[in-house]
């Protein structure tokens, strides 16, 4: 049978040419066609050395069979795995969520998630991206790879004499447009809320902490991030036929004109050498626990535990307090090659101590150089989260900032990242910095209350005390059955002190809208929290309060029974 779009068609590699991609045989009249940019998720170096003639291929068919028997492939395994994904219908007034792949001044091309063929792509005029503003500069809040959510608007037939046959759809992306597609719990039970609640709290105080590199035991293979797409999409004006350049690195480091400076050879200190007691005595040490302070102690021990990332981090930290650069890059290296790829954690132990080398004694290039392996090699986004990091320990804030939103072109953050580049913002004193974050996470599809949420405790903590509590405020008045956040509110009040304030915000707690489960939890912990901070009359006060609450409903049963 002829091989249809979206099916994966078996083959063999007639052809391969280093600038026109590969060619295969699917059957015996129709021949596919691969693209370079479409030969893989990551670059080929070498085309014609991996796709010999006559290897066994299975790509993806991208379009009908044309008058020619020709026909285009793709051997991308994320274009692979889409075509198995369910598809998501796309219709004029459905809310959809998708990557921006181009930024120009009249709009935003926005790719699509699992969108049905034709429906892969649409643009996002400039007069539709802010509510009540007009965008002067599109760059400056998009930029390619944002995750963003959008309406559509309408959805046309291409022109005639168009190349391509995908539909023409125009999308929305202001605010307004997505601000009503977020769920209100309005019945949950008294321990899922509590379990929400302790969940808030417990990812909030997570944020103050910077864990150090291996401390989880955890398997990343379920934890995959998505890779950045090295291409353009079809933005229904694009030639398939046009070649992509060379992939650009990322730019951790300002151009400057002047050549970067070496960075200064310092001698090393040597330890003096032990004789024949001296070691016996210290190899009894190392064996009874005692931590290793030499070279010749780190090598011993490694020869029992070669995929310790604990061991091989100190003896890098060894080579640099004894200033031996050289040493400690090639020590590193060498526990990147011995330690077992399963540990996977133990690995990105020697990263991170091989980037703090670079950023402290390196060039901008060996930086970014070190940086790209690792992304390579582990989670992209753990990476640039603990680069962040870094910088930050440093008093490089706006190197942070740039690091955060690479992670945003590359991958698709997770909502502590989020939270993460907000906190460093408003550390840096950028609170207009930390609203941008916020408005691109919201824009990118993120949970709105639990986003919105942990933004106003970062306020509260970082920012400013009072438009912390504003955007609590307002939360709250559009989502006032929303029990975890107002306990969350709370919860925060009294750790900063301010137990007025949150006895204030209890009193409101009592007079919400709440379903009686919810009420009854919420009074309970009213309770609670007077014989904490209050006395006596401040408790009797609430029990009378939560007497007269039960009595109204019993008073509204019996009315409903007449």
């Amino acid at each position: 049978p002829e091989p249809r779009p979206g099916d994966v068609a078996p083959g063999f590699v007639r052809r391969a040419d280093a600038k026109a991609g590969v060619f295969v045989q699917l059957t015996r009249g129709v021949v596919g066609r691969v693209l370079k940019k479409d030969l893989s998720d990551g670059y080929v170096a070498d085309v014609v050395a991996e796709f010999f003639p006559g290897r066994l291929v299975a790509p993806v068919v991208l379009s009908h069979v044309d008058a020619k028997s020709r026909v285009d492939l793709s051997l991308r395994p994320s274009a692979i795995a889409n075509e198995a994904k369910p598809k998501v219908p796309v219709s004029a007034g459905s809310v959809v969520a998708g990557t921006v792949t181009r930024v120009e001044t009249y709009g935003v091309f926005v790719k699509l998630d699992d969108a049905p063929r034709g429906f892969e792509s649409g643009l996002a005029h400039i007069s539709e991206l802010a509510d009540d503003t007009f965008v002067e500069d599109v760059a400056a809040r998009f930029a390619k790879g944002d995750r963003v959510k959008a309406l559509v608007l309408k959805i046309d037939d291409p022109p005639p004499d168009a190349k391509s046959s995908n539909k023409r759809i125009s999308l929305g992306l202001k605010p307004s447009y997505v601000a009503d597609h977020v769920s209100d719990d309005e019945d949950d039970d008294d321990d899922e809320v509590d379990a929400r609640v302790d969940a808030m709290l417990a990812k909030d105080d997570d944020d103050d902490d910077d864990d150090e590199p291996g401390d989880e035991e955890e398997d990343v293979a379920g934890d995959e991030a998505d890779e950045e797409e090295d291409d353009d999409v079809d933005d229904n004006d694009v030639d398939d036929e046009e070649e992509l350049g060379p992939v650009a690195k990322l730019q951790w480091e300002e151009e400057e004109d002047e050549e970067e400076e070496a960075p200064a050879v310092v001698e090393p200190k040597r330890a003096p050498a032990l004789d024949e007691d001296e070691v016996a005595a210290r190899e009894a040490e190392l064996a009874a626990g005692s931590a290793p302070r030499s070279s010749d102690d780190f090598e011993r021990l490694l020869v029992g535990e070669p995929d310790s990332g604990a061991l091989w981090s100190g003896y890098v930290k060894l080579k640099i307090a004894e200033t031996d650069v050289i040493a400690a890059r090639r020590i590193a290296e060498r526990a990147l090659r011995t330690i077992n790829y399963r540990r996977e954690s133990e690995k990105f132990r020697v990263w991170i101590v091989l980037i703090e080398l670079e950023l402290d004694y390196g060039t901008a290039s060996s930086v970014t150089e070190c940086v790209d392996r690792a992304c390579a090699a582990y989670d992209p986004e753990k990476v640039f989260v603990k680069v962040a990091s870094l910088y930050e320990q440093r008093g490089k804030h706006e190197r942070a900032d740039e690091t955060y939103r690479s992670a945003e072109r590359r991958c698709k953050l997770k909502l502590d990242t989020w939270i993460l580049h907000c906190r460093q913002r408003l550390t840096a004193a950028d609170p207009e910095g930390a609203r941008r974050v916020f408005d691109r996470a919201i824009q990118a599809g993120y949970d709105r209350v639990a986003m919105t949420s942990r933004f106003a405790v970062a306020e509260l903590e970082l920012g400013d005390k009072e438009r912390g509590r504003t955007i609590f405020d307002k939360l709250l008045a559009d989502f006032p059955k929303r029990l975890d956040v107002w306990q969350l509110y709370i919860a925060k009040s009294v750790k900063a002190g301010d137990v007025d304030f949150a006895r204030a915000v209890y009193d409101r707690l009592a007079k919400a809208p709440l379903a009686p489960k919810q009420m009854h939890l919420a009074l309970r912990n009213f309770v609670e929290f007077e014989q904490t901070h209050g006395d006596p009359g401040s408790v009797a006060t609430v029990r009378k309060l939560a007497k007269d609450y039960v009595a109204a409903k019993l008073g509204e049963r019996q009315e409903d029974h007449v």
